[in-house]
């Protein structure tokens, strides 16, 4: 609803509206190349909206006390030890990320060789569809700058395999960042975002920055110091991650 209140008040504004689909790129903005979804793979999610199937009430009320008996039972997190060498992150199933989800807008941004890759809540098969637009433009991966994880850092929407793309593969022990690595997320939350996930950010060199209730600026290196700004303190390693397969 809220998508579509903002979809009405540019049409009154005569604000032009473009789709933010990848074989449609016409937005003429400076800097962004939307690199997904294309609008064939967001058709094919499409029919999958749960929006758009045919639930009955009794459906969704079941549904709903489903879920809620499995938070009950999922409230207690085991946790299990990883190291450096030792991830856990696994590629997630193929059916792990929801239609909606995967129908992200995927947003690169390049501000003169500063690339910045906004994910909003994509899965794997759209973040490899992504991966391969942003090669067609002439780009190499594994240079960002800024990637934001994507839904909050959920172990269901990213692996081992895709970081090694987007990022690069796992580097040795005490080796420097060279990228943040952006994540939105609850305040106390401990599912979100997912220590194997994060954990596999930083081996593979992400300062990792979670909002968790705060409200955190980014700005590059140069830039002169703001009243009331401060650096962040990123994630550490965690030795223990979710033990939820």
């Amino acid at each position: 609803p809220y998508a579509y209140a903002v979809y009405q008040k540019a049409k009154e504004s005569n604000i032009p509206i473009y789709h933010p689909f990848s074989d449609h790129d016409d937005h003429g903005i400076p800097y962004l190349n939307v690199v997904g979804p294309s609008s064939s793979f967001y058709l094919k999610q499409l029919i999958n909206f749960r929006s758009i199937t045919h639930l009955t009430d009794d459906e969704l009320e079941k549904a709903s006390m489903f879920t809620e008996t499995l938070k009950g039972l999922k409230g207690i997190i085991k946790m299990i030890a990883e190291g450096w060498d030792d991830e856990h992150l696994v590629n997630p199933k193929a059916d792990s990320t929801s239609s909606e989800n995967l129908s992200s807008a995927i947003c690169f941004f390049n501000f003169g060789g500063k690339k910045v890759l906004l994910t909003g809540d994509a899965g794997v098969d759209s973040l490899e569809a992504a991966a391969d637009h942003i090669e067609s433009l002439g780009h190499d991966l594994c240079d960002f700058s800024l990637f934001q994880i994507p839904h909050h850092g959920s172990k269901r929407n990213i692996g081992p395999d895709i970081l090694n793309r987007l990022v690069g593969s796992p580097k040795l022990f005490g080796t420097s960042t060279h990228f943040t690595a952006m994540v939105s997320a609850a305040k106390d939350n401990d599912k979100h975002p997912s220590k194997r996930v994060t954990n596999a950010l930083r081996r593979r060199g992400g300062k990792v920055i979670a909002t968790m209730g705060q409200t955190k600026h980014h700005f590059t290196s140069g830039m002169p110091k703001r009243d009331g700004w401060s650096n962040v303190d990123p994630l550490p390693f965690y030795q223990q991650v979710e033990d939820d397969d």
